[in-house]
């Protein structure tokens, strides 16, 4: 037996236009949440090893550097903001044209490149906020990990993002491609450490309470019931509605 499953609402809707036939099932993807809460200590210790202030606002984003993630944008939006560094996580082929446009907008001294970390949790714990720019997206895992570090969440509202974010709640949310809109609201950020906190603590909620491993499998687990029940009847009633 052959049951489509996809990770949004988003992407059901996207397979139900392609596909046709009876919708997909919806199992949203699981992270591991423990390591972003084991994070003591970490601020202080990985702006140290960095060379960061502790005062510092550090707005990151994490994504490979490929058009999808709109780096640029998010580079053109950040010449706007004042009294915070970018920390880009993650490599990719636009990187030499990403550190060339730094150098034309002025930012050299307030955008570092870090390449592929593999200290992903203690990088989230040192950061103020995370921002993603995409033009595209799925369900970002990235996004989820940093909802369960507890850090105030600024992404453009497309694919599945807008799924796990509710604007002003988890995160705040803005159009892709509105350069200015987004500037402002990193420039927010920047300047209401209480609202990072806000929306930190309202991400962290929602991933303890719904991005688990375990509420993953268990979500499956339903499913295989559901499909198990409806593969016993008569073959002619084979649906989930039919047993």
């Amino acid at each position: 037996m052959f049951h489509p499953v996809v990770t949004s609402e988003e992407a059901s809707r996207r397979h139900r236009e392609l596909f046709g036939g009876p919708p997909a099932a919806v199992v949203q993807p699981g992270i591991e949440t423990a390591p972003f809460l084991e994070q003591r200590g970490q601020r202080e210790f990985w702006r140290k090893r960095e060379g960061f202030g502790g005062a510092e606002v550090l707005i990151t984003c994490i994504a490979r550097l490929v058009p999808d993630k709109d780096h640029l944008g998010l580079l053109e939006a950040f010449s706007h903001v004042a009294n915070a560094r970018l920390l880009l996580a993650g490599a990719g082929p636009l990187e030499p044209a990403l550190r060339e446009r730094c150098h034309e907008l002025g930012l050299a001294g307030r955008v570092h490149f870090l390449g592929v970390r593999n200290d992903v949790p203690a990088l989230l714990a040192a950061s103020d906020a995370v921002v993603l720019a995409s033009r595209h997206e799925g369900t970002p895992l990235a996004v989820m990990e940093a909802m369960a570090a507890g850090r105030a969440c600024l992404m453009t509202a497309v694919g599945a993002i807008p799924d796990l974010i509710e604007h002003g709640v988890h995160g705040l949310l803005v159009d892709w491609g509105d350069t200015m809109g987004l500037a402002r609201s990193i420039q927010r950020l920047v300047n209401d450490p209480s609202l990072r906190q806000l929306l930190g603590q309202g991400a962290r909620e929602r991933a303890m309470r719904e991005f688990g491993h375990e509420v993953m499998a268990r979500a499956y687990e339903r499913l295989y019931e559901r499909l198990t029940v409806g593969w016993d009847c008569e073959p002619a009633l084979r649906r989930e509605s039919a047993c």
